[in-house]
């Protein structure tokens, strides 16, 4: 019985200003329908140019001169990241 009192105590009352419906979730108003704000459009140069030390580091470890990893990896990478703004 003891157990069951202190399910009831953890409830707030229907009076209590606790149990009042908050028309926010996290500090964001929810509005019908939901607005998106989507994703900014960036140059596959950018998205490339922000990630320049990964792609130094993978040149690196593939252990090929700059014509061969760009044959090889770059080109594709580079078509990859162009492939989303079409």
């Amino acid at each position: 019985m003891a157990l069951l009192s202190f399910f009831k105590a953890a409830r707030p009352n229907a009076g209590s200003p606790h149990a009042q419906i908050d028309p926010s979730v996290n500090g964001v108003s929810t509005a019908y329908p939901p607005v998106d704000p989507g994703i900014s459009v960036q140059s596959a140069d950018d998205i490339l140019g922000s990630h320049e030390d990964l792609l130094s580091r993978i040149k690196l470890c593939y252990g090929a001169d700059r014509g061969t990893f760009k044959a090889d990896l770059l080109v594709p990478i580079r078509n990859f990241a162009t492939s989303g703004l079409a």
